[in-house]
Parts: structure tokens; sequence; C-alpha cells
């Protein structure tokens, strides 16, 4: 099976494209590679960033992703986990960044409980169902973003920034 990914980056898959074929048969340097990445943002500006995703691999990729592009990531594997970060972590999380389908509760229920904790939370759904299939009625209706699975790093720092410029009222809590 075959993602689409950046050059030279890695994707939510895991997997790597080389580094010779990024730059077409030419070797990149270590360096080099990590310039391209933090090339694909302005800069993360250290918001911090909860990350909620049941696969392992898609977890640590996606965190490995947003580190690189200059975000504090805090990362958990289940809706629980994430509650409990949400709850003890001192200082006000930016940016919930949660998978729609998980044991426990979707992402949407979730959202909804830690938007109680952090209500200046913005919120974004990843998803690898089609908006059809998840909930998208409800996404529409409340506003509220969806990046569909696999992504880049390039493509998710754009929807970050896009949902960081829109201000104070990205989200929209269920009535």
């Amino acid at each position: 099976m075959s993602f689409p990914c950046d050059t030279g980056q890695e994707n939510v898959t895991g997997k790597k494209i080389p580094a010779a074929a990024a730059a077409g048969g030419k070797e990149l340097s270590s360096d080099a590679a990590a310039q391209r990445l933090a090339a694909v943002s302005s800069d993360g500006r250290g918001q911090t960033v909860l990350i909620v995703e049941d696969d392992e691999a898609i977890l640590k990729m996606t965190e490995h992703m947003l580190q690189n592009l200059g975000y504090t990531v805090l990362s958990a594997s289940s809706p629980g986990k994430a509650l409990s970060i949400a709850s003890e972590h001192p200082s006000t999380l930016e940016l919930l960044l949660s998978d729609v389908i998980m044991p426990e509760m979707n992402g949407l229920e979730l959202a909804d409980k830690v938007i109680t904790l952090h209500p200046r939370i913005k919120c974004l759904f990843m998803s690898g169902y089609s908006d059809n299939v998840i909930a998208g009625k409800e996404l529409a209706e409340r506003k509220l973003h969806l990046i569909n699975k696999p992504f880049t790093a390039k493509k998710l720092a754009a929807k970050i920034d896009e949902l960081f410029e829109q201000g104070p009222d990205a989200v929209i809590p269920a009535e």
C-alpha cells in the first residue's frame, strides 16, 4: 500500500521515502532533510498540542511531525488518557488533534469534554474515513475542522495554521 508523502519526509504511516529518491537520486544529508521539514511551516511557535490517536504508529509519526514543526506535543493513545492529560496539564492546551473513530468515545465526544477543561482550545480532527462516513454532518454544523489521513507534515502544518488564523471562535461546542 502506498501513501502520498512530501519528498524526503515521513508521512503518517511511518514510512520514509529514502532521501536519495526524494532528491531525484541525489543523497540529502540529515541536515538538508531537517531543513526541508522545517521549511514546511512558518513555525509552531511552541503552542501546546494534545494528540489523541489509538493507532500507536500514527500517534508517534504525528507527534514527530508536530515536534519538527515547533509545537510542544502531549500524546495520548486513548480518549481516557487524553482526558487525564487535559485535566492534569498545568497550562492551557491550545490544540486538540484527535482521531474521530476511537474506542471508549469518538473524537467529537472527547472534544466536548476537553473544551470544558480548556474552553479556548481549538480542535482538529483526523480520519481515514470520508466526511460522509464519519459524522460529516455534525462536523459541518459545528464548523469543526478535519484533515484526512494519510497526510503529510506540509498538509498538517497548513491545516493548523489555518485553524490558528481563525481566532478564538474556531471551535463551536455542542449545544
